[in-house]
């Protein structure tokens, strides 16, 4: 029974079928409402639900240079990963964690170091301690509250170190050791969402819109900035280098200077 809640929990998240990764050899990968891995390949669909080492729910694939397909997610009830390479999956769990990996914060380094957070459900009478893993091919190395986060959003690599944005902290992991970042004098700024920038760093906010760190020096853009919301949802860079937010229900884009709100033409946007 705990097992199908916390699957229904983090399933009512993901409401349709999204496109996840394409391999080099042109296989795509999709996942379904129902958080079931299908590849398509030679023009033919293939359900991996049931397969032998295959999660019960996943909420995010990406592409591992040396180690193949990685599925983040969640197996009976339990925090999990699962790799699938040479037409075999192999999963791990992560007990200790929490119900599921938060899988929209999965990151992969440039070096093919995998990262991933536990999920906002936890339950401390079951074991679970939150934080995060970094995977690594052979070896695996576990970050434990309260030197890190119990769950981590977002990360983002950058020339000082690798940053985790939290809740209520912006953390940054350099020398083998996480430290608390304070972004522009705010303890608890609600991070959503960060990204990397050419030489800068993004913070979305849940409450005071967007902030930038660039050569040593925090700048902050809200309403007066052009967004239409102090909330930012989520941040994107694109291949041109222009950084893209979701502001309330409105797609923004980031000229240089100020914030452009409603960028998608209205007529895309109703069809």
């Amino acid at each position: 029974q705990k097992s199908c809640a916390a699957v229904e929990d983090v399933r009512s998240r993901q409401d349709t079928t999204t496109v996840q990764i394409r391999e080099p050899e042109g296989i795509l990968w999709f996942l379904d409402r129902d958080g079931i891995a299908v590849s398509y390949e030679d023009e033919e669909f293939e359900s991996h639900s049931g397969l032998t080492g295959t999660l019960d729910f996943a909420g995010r694939i990406i592409l591992s240079p040396g180690r193949g397909v990685f599925a983040a997610g969640m197996d009976d009830g339990t925090a999990a990963g699962a790799f699938y390479s040479e037409g075999k999956w192999s999963k791990e769990l992560f007990p200790d964690m929490a119900s599921a990996l938060n899988a929209r914060s999965t990151f992969l380094e440039p070096d093919g170091t995998i990262w991933v957070s536990a999920d906002w459900e936890q339950d401390r009478s079951a074991g679970h301690k939150g934080g995060m893993l970094a995977l690594r091919l052979g070896k695996r190395q576990r970050f434990l509250p309260p030197h890190v986060p119990s769950v981590t959003y977002s990360f983002a690599r950058m020339p000082e170190g690798l940053y985790a944005g939290s809740t209520n902290r912006l953390y940054l992991f350099h020398g083998g050791i996480w430290a608390r970042i304070p972004i522009d004098g705010r303890e608890r700024p609600r991070i959503d969402s960060i990204v990397r920038e050419g030489e800068a760093l993004w913070v979305g906010t849940r409450y005071y819109g967007a902030f930038r760190l660039l050569d040593g020096k925090w700048d902050q853009f809200g309403v007066d900035k052009g967004l239409p919301s102090a909330s930012i949802k989520n941040l994107v860079v694109d291949a041109n280098h222009s950084v893209w937010a979701k502001s309330g229900n409105s797609v923004c884009r980031f000229d240089g200077e100020l914030w452009q709100a409603d960028v998608i033409p209205s007529e895309v946007v109703e069809g």
